[in-house]
């Protein structure tokens, strides 16, 4: 759990989210993105101390929420979970969105919701999930846990942004100069293969 990036997350939406699923285990973020607390109990009383926030009760709207009041879901991932792909991260509206796809299917996932999740390079896993309610939800794992459930963007802002995309790529691409092609180094006074050829003709 990387407790600053969910710091920012928290405070950049004013609120915090504490779910209890009915077992040992916790989540902690907001109502867009929740990541997984292990090894402590979160309470009111201790909640600051984690956050490093003495007066997070006065500052934030701080909420214990049981996992089934809100859209999230901690669900394991399961067997008939679609893997994902992330693709190239792009910005859009001053934040960094990053697109996750299958064979069928994408959505932008804003890219700091990502970065809070715990992961070791090479090991972050994307599934397609949802919600009891049937609201699409991207599970993080690191091919054993789950380190992390965000929220999509709205569909029709994702349709907005395949729309724009559709638009750039009917254009044509201009650049720099293309560098050339690596050629064979040949020693002075070495004859080319071309001219070998020509000479044989």
């Amino acid at each position: 759990m990387k407790i600053g990036k969910i710091r920012a997350l928290c405070k950049a939406a004013g609120e915090v989210v504490v779910l209890e699923t009915g077992t040992r285990r916790q989540w902690i973020g907001t109502q867009e993105a929740v990541y997984p607390i292990d090894g402590m109990t979160i309470t009111k009383e201790n909640i600051g101390q984690l956050l490093d926030m003495p007066d997070i009760m006065q500052d934030l709207k701080v909420r214990f929420e049981r996992i089934g009041d809100i859209t999230l879901t901690d669900a394991g991932v399961g067997p008939g979970w679609a893997t994902m792909e992330m693709g190239m991260p792009f910005r859009f509206a001053k934040k960094m969105l990053v697109p996750i796809m299958d064979g069928e299917e994408i959505c932008f996932v804003r890219e700091e919701f990502i970065r809070a999740a715990e992961q070791t390079v090479g090991y972050q896993i994307f599934h397609k999930a949802e919600n009891a309610i049937g609201q699409r939800l991207i599970v993080i794992d690191d091919r054993m846990y789950e380190t992390g459930i965000v929220s999509p963007v709205p569909e029709d802002t994702a349709e907005m942004l395949l729309e724009y995309m559709r638009g750039l790529t009917a254009k044509r691409a201009i650049g720099s100069m293309r560098e050339e092609e690596d050629k064979e180094p040949q020693i002075d006074g070495q004859i080319g293969m071309d001219e070998m050829i020509g000479e044989e003709e």
